[in-house]
């Protein structure tokens, strides 16, 4: 029995036949309802979360960022999106080329050795002009450790990281001006992200 037989064969111990004969593959007119409420409001959500949380970048940063996550609501299969990960894929840039600035590193242990790259240009993106520097012969490839000394270099520069759970095994953060960190976890938590501005915690 081909693939195709054997999945219409197991569908057809869950549907009717009926059902399976009227089905066309499309979501039925409430789902597709249900769907376009929750992309909005999820949408609505970023919105005020961005333009909240990057202010500081000015407004037309903040402005592009949004039209960035709202785009990232949407999965190309045309999904309503995790809020985490419509924020990890709004902010997410290239780090090695191309021109999308990364406002959100993503970080582990086979990144470490291009930490200074990786954290370097994420950095820019703040308008963080000093560079951080890791050496991952001399100082290790744990990720905590390299994320660890990274918050307290930021803290001299009145900046901090914010860590937040995209259900993947990467660290994801971005930055946020010191006097802004809680504020902008506890708008994370609204949405019911976890995140955290310690990295032994995430």
């Amino acid at each position: 029995m081909g693939a195709i037989q054997s999945l219409k064969a197991w569908w057809q111990g869950i549907v009717s036949k009926d059902d399976l004969e009227a089905w066309d593959g499309q979501p039925s007119p409430e789902d597709a309802r249900d769907d376009a409420r929750a992309l909005k409001k999820l949408r609505a959500e970023l919105h005020v979360f961005v333009l909240a949380t990057f202010s500081f970048l000015g407004s037309e940063v903040a402005e592009r960022i949004s039209r960035r996550v709202h785009k990232a609501a949407r999965s190309e299969d045309g999904e309503v999106m995790e809020p985490a990960s419509a924020l990890r894929d709004g902010l997410m840039g290239d780090f090695f080329g191309g021109r999308r600035t990364p406002f959100v590193f993503l970080f582990e242990a086979r990144y470490t050795e291009n930490a200074q790259i990786i954290l370097g240009k994420v950095c820019d993106a703040y308008g963080i002009k000093d560079r951080f520097q890791f050496d991952e012969a001399i100082q290790g490839a744990m990720p905590l450790k390299v994320l660890g000394l990274f918050k307290n270099w930021l803290i001299e520069r009145s900046f901090d990281l914010i860590i937040f759970d995209t259900g993947g095994d990467e660290y994801c953060g971005f930055l946020v001006p010191l006097i802004d960190c809680k504020e902008a976890i506890s708008r994370l938590s609204a949405m019911e992200i976890q995140a955290t501005s310690e990295p032994e915690e995430a």
